[in-house]
C-alpha cells in the first residue's frame, strides 16, 4: 500500500497543478475580456489571482506586479476596494453594454420583456455591486522593488 504522507504530497501536487490551469485559463479569459467587451475581466482575473496564490507564488507575484492589473489587484486582495477610476469605467461601460444588449434583445431577437427586465436587473445588480465597494484612498506603489520574482 501507498505511505499516506506520500498519497497527500500527490494530492496536494496535483491540486496546485489543477489551480495553476485554473488560473492560467482564467487569466486568458480575462485578457481576451479586455478585447472583447462582452466578457467581464476583473472576475477571471481575480479568480486567477486566487489561483496563483495557493499554486505558484511566481505566477502570484507577477500578477502582482504586473504593470497594468497588479495596482488594482493588490487593492482588491488587501482592502476589497476599488479605484474610483475603476467604479467609473466599469459601471459606464457595463451599463452602456447592457443597454445595447437590451436594445438588441428587444427589437433583433425580439425577446419576451421578461428578458429585457432580467437584464436590466443583472445590469443594477453589478452597478450596485461595483459602487457598494470601498473607494480606494490613493493609488498603491508597485511592489517590484519589494518582491523578488
Amino acid at each position: 500500500m501507498e505511505d499516506s504522507a506520500e498519497g497527500s504530497f500527490m494530492l496536494r501536487k496535483s491540486s496546485k497543478w489543477v489551480l495553476l490551469m485554473i488560473g492560467h485559463v482564467s487569466l486568458l479569459i480575462g485578457i481576451f475580456g479586455v478585447i472583447i467587451p462582452v466578457i467581464p475581466t476583473s472576475p477571471f482575473v481575480v479568480l486567477a489571482v486566487w489561483c496563483y496564490a495557493r499554486s505558484s507564488e511566481r505566477f502570484h507575484k507577477a500578477l502582482l506586479n504586473n504593470r497594468w492589473l497588479g495596482p488594482a489587484l493588490r487593492n482588491w486582495q488587501e482592502h476589497r476596494s476599488i479605484s474610483r477610476n475603476a467604479k467609473i469605467w466599469a459601471v459606464t461601460t457595463q451599463t452602456l453594454f447592457s443597454a445595447l444588449s437590451i436594445y438588441q434583445v428587444s427589437t433583433v431577437v425580439r425577446s419576451p420583456l421578461g428578458i429585457q427586465i432580467t437584464l436590466g436587473l443583472i445590469s443594477i445588480g453589478i452597478s450596485y455591486y461595483v459602487l457598494s465597494r470601498p473607494t480606494t484612498k490613493k493609488r498603491p506603489q508597485c511592489l517590484t522593488a519589494q518582491i523578488k520574482t
